[in-house]
């Protein structure tokens, strides 16, 4: 982590012309608390790097959690190349965990005569939990969890204001999740693929499918979207995630974003989430 840390560090140094962008977003949840803070290094040249820091205070445990996240673009003729790296260290919530995921994006049509286009991405993500696990039959242990989530989805634009999304993903486990009965970890699942929630989710999914829709405003030049997705938990719970989410431009350099989801759940109370955030580009 250290060793990648400095290879974006100087990085962005050897860009000649870059803009740094700084968000913060707010997450509450009857559950939890959830701070973001990001900052982007947007290059004129092929490269992105990105770091967040995450604080995260959530009932299920008694120490605030911690995570912090590096993700590095390379921009290539036909295709973009992601890494995301992430670590959670261990913050007396006796758990820590680290991993990351690899998406590789490309443009599959692009018609400049009815200005539509359409873009896929494959993504593979890795996780190790290292945490306090009872299983049936035995005794709570102190285990190395692992886990990998790969991704796939489609993107088509329609002249630049309408943008359609379906995505979906499936999530393994080699080491034994069915007999788990008592889980101590604390990474957000959505860590490692995208489940269409802002939740904090804790549970371990089976996998997950959905979609939605983006349109801008050529007025306000304010951008909303609305997502669902279905989500398969290997606990037998099932979600449905409804999200709405809105971009508005305040002025130049300052954007708000406004986010609410509602999760219908199979096993338990229907929920609310609300999210606000403001991003400015220096």
């Amino acid at each position: 982590m250290k060793k990648l840390f400095c290879l974006c560090l100087f990085c962005s140094f050897a860009i000649s012309s870059f803009a740094f962008s700084a968000g913060d977003l707010f997450i509450k949840n009857s559950r939890f608390w959830q701070n973001k803070f990001s900052l982007d290094i947007i290059s004129e040249e092929p490269v992105f790097i990105g770091f967040s820091f995450n604080l995260t205070d959530h009932r299920n445990f008694d120490k605030k959690i911690y995570s912090f996240n590096l993700p590095f673009m390379l921009s290539f003729p036909f295709f973009d190349l992601i890494f995301e790296p992430f670590i959670y260290p261990n913050t007396n919530n006796d758990a820590w965990a680290y991993g990351g995921n690899v998406t590789i994006k490309g443009l599959l049509r692009n018609d400049e005569i009815n200005n539509t286009s359409s873009q896929g991405y494959l993504r593979a993500g890795f996780a190790n939990q290292n945490a306090n696990i009872t299983r049936i039959g035995g005794t709570n242990e102190k285990e190395n969890f692992r886990q990998f989530a790969f991704e796939g989805g489609l993107n088509f634009n329609f002249q630049n204001l309408f943008n359609f999304d379906i995505n979906g993903n499936i999530f393994t486990y080699p080491d034994e999740v069915k007999n788990v009965v008592a889980f101590g970890g604390i990474m957000n699942q959505n860590e490692i693929s995208n489940l269409g929630t802002i939740d904090y989710v804790l549970n371990f999914p089976h996998y997950s499918v959905g979609g939605g829709i983006t349109w801008l405003s050529t007025e306000t030049d304010a951008k909303t979207s609305i997502s669902y997705k279905y989500v398969d938990y290997e606990n037998d719970l099932k979600t449905h995630s409804v999200m709405v989410q809105t971009k508005v431009s305040l002025e130049q350099h300052l954007i708000m974003t406004l986010i609410y989801n509602h999760l219908f759940e199979t096993h338990g109370k229907n929920r609310d989430l609300f999210g606000i955030g403001l991003n400015y580009l220096f």
